[in-house]
């Protein structure tokens, strides 16, 4: 990723305005393995007290680089329980990267961030809907499924 993702000018904007980058090196101690990381490039998302919130393992594109950060950072809001910062960010995912790898597990996290603030079982039926029409070949619809007789 050193020689096409992470010099991107998109990549360098994201990261510079939304993530402080720690870069260490897999054969250092303890951090590697206090992450269980096994295989260059991991990515790990963590908080500002240490807790893991997501992460990637392996090459990405920029922009699948980027969309798979902004799906962690609305997991972290989740996480944390501020959903309200959580829908917007999965949304920006679904909206600007919608052939990303990470766009249908936002989607669905997006149906249960908006199930949760409205307590509305119809909402995850609703984006059971999208999932089929969008990415119907997704774990994320299967996993969804479960909500086809809300």
């Amino acid at each position: 990723m050193d020689a096409v993702t992470y010099p991107d000018k998109s990549v360098v904007t994201f990261v510079n305005e939304h993530i402080v980058p720690v870069r260490v090196n897999i054969s250092s101690e303890p951090l590697p393995e206090q992450f269980n990381v096994q295989w260059t490039p991991t990515l790990v998302l963590l908080d500002e007290d240490g807790k893991e919130h997501h992460r990637t393992v392996g090459w990405l594109s920029p922009e699948d680089l980027i969309a798979s950060l902004l799906l962690g950072i609305g997991q972290a809001h989740i996480d944390r329980g501020d959903l309200s910062a959580a829908g917007p960010v999965l949304q920006r995912v679904v909206s600007e990267y919608p052939d990303s790898d990470a766009a249908p597990e936002a989607l669905y996290l997006d149906g249960v961030v908006r199930y949760k603030q409205t307590d509305d079982i119809h909402v995850m039926n609703e984006t059971l809907g999208q999932l089929r029409a969008k990415y119907p070949s997704s774990e994320w619809t299967k996993r969804a499924s479960v909500y086809e007789a809300a």
